[in-house]
């Protein structure tokens, strides 16, 4: 019955596509693999088959420095939440280091990044930090470019 329903869902309008997996193991879902060990539930990163791991391009980016370099950061803390078990985290976390380094990041930013990111216990990483206030400063809004460093 599942699998009629499943190819009556399929079928039902030929702009919608889903992709569907039945397993008694594991699951990929909203990017996770969800598994089950013993009577715990397992996450681990999921990347479909179309994932080109287009993160920015530091080379042609005219992004200031302090932007792109969140970039690894913000990624490995996401993969650090996704995965339950550390020794997964650690081995997706060496997956993903080439992802940044073919898109022109500095070997040296990627460490640091991964560094910094490990010496957070993941029930912390779900914490939310408080915002940092800027009381007395009017923002000034400007487009960003390279040649605009005069106004730092």
């Amino acid at each position: 019955q599942l699998t009629d329903f499943i190819h009556f869902t399929t079928n039902f309008h030929p702009a919608l596509k889903y992709t569907w997996t039945i397993s008694y193991i594991s699951l990929p879902f909203l990017g996770r693999t969800i598994s089950i060990a013993g009577d715990r539930l397992l996450t681990d990163i999921h990347y479909k088959h179309t994932d080109s791991h287009g993160y920015l391009d530091t080379q042609g980016s005219s992004h200031p420095a302090s932007c792109k370099d969140s970039i690894p950061y913000s990624q490995f803390l996401r993969l650090h939440r996704i995965c339950t078990q550390d020794e997964v985290f650690h081995t997706r976390a060496a997956e993903m280091s080439p992802f940044f380094r073919e898109r022109g990041f500095p070997s040296s930013t990627i460490n640091e990044a991964l560094t910094r990111v490990s010496s957070i216990s993941r029930d912390s990483a779900f914490s939310p930090h408080p915002p940092t206030c800027n009381k007395g400063r009017v923002p000034l809004v400007l487009t960003f470019h390279p040649t605009s460093r005069q106004l730092q």
